[in-house]
């Protein structure tokens, strides 16, 4: 069974504190802006990125712009999230199919 526990940070309110079973995968928000693995092992993949990231126990990875997130927990982890203070929703960026020279019928 695939268990999340989140903890109350009391410092500050942009920041969450998540406990991952191992194999406990996670989407994460838009709003987050900074990964901190603070026990255990995490990977980390991103859209449209071939990078693969792991982060081992004091590591942080920082992300830029909006880029879809998924962490997986390669062994039971801690890790904290830090939110960026902005709610504003980042804009989907929508594949749209190219366009087709079409051709002209002259008479």
């Amino acid at each position: 069974m695939t268990h999340i526990t989140k903890e109350r940070m009391m410092t500050r309110s942009d920041t969450t504190s998540l406990r991952l079973e191992k194999t406990t995968l996670i989407r994460l928000a838009d709003t987050t802006r900074e990964i901190r693995c603070d026990a255990g092992s995490l990977w980390i993949t991103l859209d449209d990125d071939p990078r693969d990231i792991v982060l081992e126990p004091g590591q942080h990875f920082l992300r830029d712009g909006c880029t879809g997130t998924i962490v997986y927990a390669l062994e039971p982890s801690r890790l904290t999230l830090h939110h960026a203070a902005t709610t504003a929703r980042c804009a989907r960026r929508v594949q749209r199919p190219a366009l087709r020279p079409r051709a002209l019928a002259i008479e």
